[in-house]
């Protein structure tokens, strides 16, 4: 969460990427006009990232709200300020 927040904040979208998994899902709640959805698999998050720092979000600080085993992988829940 650390490492993603850091690639975040310095506007690097590959370095995102580069922390994700190939099956990676991000689900978003707001409008798909504003960068909200579905986005299933690292190369649909690294684009979904670099629409968001094209917008020139400001810095992000995140909280780690829950995060649960799902199988084999894991679900984290956080809240982005």
């Amino acid at each position: 969460m650390m490492k993603f927040q850091e690639a975040f904040n310095n506007r690097d979208a590959a370095a995102i990427g580069a922390i994700l998994t190939q099956d990676a899902i991000e689900v978003r709640s707001w409008p798909a006009d504003q960068n909200g959805g579905l986005f299933y698999g690292r190369d649909a998050q690294e684009k979904m990232f670099e629409a968001d720092l094209a917008r020139n979000l400001g810095k992000m600080v995140n909280q780690l709200v829950a995060l649960y085993p799902i199988g084999s992988a894991m679900c984290e829940i956080a809240d982005s300020n």
